[in-house]
């Protein structure tokens, strides 16, 4: 039984309180910092520590459940990080100099391409686990 001062639902609580969440951030985080980054192919840029720590600032908002397992990629200084379910697809695109972006792809239909947060983020993984 939770004290009467505890929120009895962890999901009525905000993301960056949750017990778990810490520990699926910090995964995710040595993902993005270690050897999926360290692949770069010969002369391209590896990414710069504020792209790096962009992508964790909009993923570290997002329910743990919704995390789960992205795949975590650097492109020519980006880094991007893919959420795939059921021939759909989102990725968040974090950017040297510019906002981030967050590419949708349905498995049928247009995909489109919006401008990056978290709360942006969250609603395309709701969709993709829908």
């Amino acid at each position: 039984m939770y004290p009467a001062t505890c929120v009895q639902n962890p999901r009525d609580v905000s993301p960056s309180n949750r017990p778990l969440t810490a520990l699926f951030a910090y995964l995710l985080v040595a993902k993005m910092e270690g050897p999926a980054l360290t692949g770069v192919e010969a002369g391209e840029p590896v990414p710069d520590p504020s792209v790096i720590a962009q992508a964790k600032a909009i993923v570290a908002e997002i329910p743990t459940h919704l995390i789960r397992q992205p795949d975590v990629t650097p492109f020519y200084g980006e880094v991007h990080v893919s959420w795939r379910n059921s021939g759909k697809q989102v990725v968040l695109m974090t950017f040297p100099n510019r906002p981030p972006l967050v590419h949708h792809h349905p498995s049928q239909g247009e995909p489109s391409i919006e401008g990056a947060t978290s709360a942006v983020l969250q609603r395309w993984l709701v969709w993709l686990n829908s």
